[in-house]
């Protein structure tokens, strides 16, 4: 008769199964054992769960605006609301078209991942609309939107390229603003605290 021994080696513990095959086991576990017995179906492994599809506006444009309402007065965009909506609506889809080509270890200031510091697709155009229109340096800019002057300078770098690729050109304005107060006038809105 022989006698058979274990080697004196290490011995594997067991399999590891990653999670999305474990869920796809058709396994019954038994209510007196609890997750760690079950009796495996002679069953085939079921499909794989499909990954949900991507939302391309995901981290794109926050569902709120960050710029003062009265900015968006059609005397300063130079475009009545039904106008300045249809460039909301058109920016956007041009945006989903043709998604930004991001260099790895490289984001933009107001990317995805950036919390509350990105801007809805109409700030993002009001902001181009403004400086265009009315000519206006950015530090009036940034005291009537409440926003820095890097901010706005890193909008106008994304907003230039796709208005212009839409043919969209911006109708000048008959002066040069050079204050907040100044544009506030324009839109008949008063800056002051009530």
């Amino acid at each position: 008769m022989r006698e058979l021994r274990l080697g004196r080696g290490p011995y594997p513990t067991g399999v590891t199964v990653p999670d999305d095959v474990m869920g796809r086991l058709p396994f019954t576990p038994h209510e007196w054992h609890g997750t760690w017995n079950y009796t495996l179906r002679p069953e085939p492994l079921a499909p794989p769960v499909p990954p949900p599809p991507r939302d391309t506006s995901f981290g794109r444009f926050p569902p709120g605006d960050k710029t003062p309402a009265w900015l968006r007065h059609p005397s300063l965009t130079g475009l009545e609301p039904a106008a300045f909506d249809d460039l909301v609506l058109r920016y956007r889809a041009y945006l989903a078209e043709h998604p930004p080509v991001l260099l790895p270890g490289k984001r933009p200031a107001g990317g995805p991942g950036a919390g509350g510091r990105r801007l809805s697709a109409a700030d993002q155009l009001v902001i181009h609309l403004l400086k265009n229109r009315w000519s206006m340096t950015q530090a009036p800019l940034a005291e009537a939107t409440g926003l820095t002057k890097n901010r706005i300078g890193a909008t106008l770098r994304e907003t230039t390229p796709v208005l212009a690729a839409l043919g969209h050109t911006c109708p000048t304005g008959p002066l040069t603003v050079t204050t907040a107060e100044q544009l506030a006038a324009i839109a008949g809105h008063d800056l002051r605290p009530e």
